[in-house]
């Protein structure tokens, strides 16, 4: 009986930690308006920092985004959202976004399907003000 309270317990405080991605996608900058993909880089983190992200970058190339949407004794939720700029990709930057579930709910109770709206905010944000465009292809 005590091993099986003990093996039930250590479950309990363990925790469980569940990830589930949005589908990729890609910013193309408005080459006619004059946007490069560095400006469109710049632009994107701005956005996201202004919507509640801790932005961490490396450089033009590389930002991870991160915003806590639940945070309880018992679970927190963070959205994070990567910008990459990679050179053989073209001008286009890479996005990609995820959401990262870690307390003591068990990963069955936890949806596994995610679509950022945050992500979408920023394509539209961008395509609205004719910077850039979301598609699911790189350039």
């Amino acid at each position: 009986m005590h091993k099986a309270l003990l093996l039930l317990s250590c479950g309990l405080f363990a925790g469980c930690t569940n990830v589930v991605s949005d589908r990729v996608q890609y910013l193309h900058p408005n080459q006619a308006e004059g946007y490069h993909s560095t400006r469109v880089f710049e632009l994107a983190r701005e956005h996201l920092a202004g919507n509640g992200y801790h932005c961490e970058l490396d450089g033009v190339h590389f930002a991870s985004c991160a915003k806590i949407t639940r945070d309880s004794s018992l679970h927190s939720t963070r959205v994070i959202i990567r910008l990459e700029r990679e050179h053989d990709e073209g001008n286009s930057v890479l996005l990609l976004a995820s959401r990262w579930d870690e307390g003591l709910i068990p990963s069955e109770f936890i949806s596994n399907r995610f679509e950022s709206e945050d992500l979408a905010r920023l394509c539209q944000h961008l395509a609205s003000r004719h910077i850039a465009t979301c598609k699911e292809t790189p350039s």
